[in-house]
């Protein structure tokens, strides 16, 4: 089936505004775009803190396991995570769009990939407005995807967590290895000016070779 998120949720909210004054450093988690990760985790070592008031706002804007995220304005906007746990409360922020699954209907998984594809990005990208990119609640709300049966559901997320964690791994021994050709880079060329290795006869060499 094709169907539009807001059928499938159960709470789609942004963080309450001024909340930015609440800001502490001992406080609960306060959930901003920078939170959210490129492989659609969550990132929170260097979270800032809130210290929320009793009302319903806070209520309204706690996350929970299995909640989606998504970046509503500035440059992030279309940025996706999913939260598969959390240790401490938190709150988004008013530029977060938090997206509760209706967990009959919908894996919050599933749906953070299907807003993650190309497709769910492309429409996303169709719905930002005005000069400074951003989203509406509604125009999420609206967002269509295509719907499996929940036993389809968990075999897609799990097929795509395997390979998206073998991309993820493929990466960091890349990056690991840029690292150290990097390093020897440096070593070579500080060996070469103080001296360490003789470069006089290399140009000599290249023409013979």
């Amino acid at each position: 089936d094709v169907v539009a998120t807001k059928h499938l949720i159960v709470v789609a909210t942004s963080g309450p505004r001024g909340w930015s004054e609440l800001v502490n450093e001992d406080g609960s988690i306060f959930f901003q775009s920078q939170n959210i990760g490129r492989m659609m985790e969550i990132v929170l070592a260097d979270a800032n803190r809130i210290d929320p008031p009793a009302d319903a706002d806070s209520d309204r804007a706690k996350l929970q396991k299995d909640d989606v995220v998504v970046c509503i304005t500035g440059g992030r906007t279309g940025a996706v995570a999913h939260v598969r746990g959390l240790d401490e409360p938190a709150y988004v922020n008013q530029h977060v769009c938090m997206l509760r699954p209706c967990e009959q209907a919908l894996l919050g998984r599933f749906l953070a990939y299907a807003l993650s594809s190309r497709e769910g990005q492309e429409q996303l990208g169709a719905a930002t407005y005005g000069l400074k990119q951003g989203l509406g609640l509604e125009q999420l709300r609206r967002h269509v995807l295509c719907l499996p049966s929940m036993r389809e559901q968990v075999a897609i997320v799990a097929h795509l967590d395997k390979s998206v964690a073998n991309f993820a791994s493929l990466i960091n021994e890349t990056g690991v290895a840029i690292t150290l050709l990097q390093e020897r880079r440096a070593a070579l060329i500080s060996a070469a000016v103080t001296g360490k290795i003789d470069v006089r006869n290399f140009g000599d060499m290249i023409s013979i070779a």
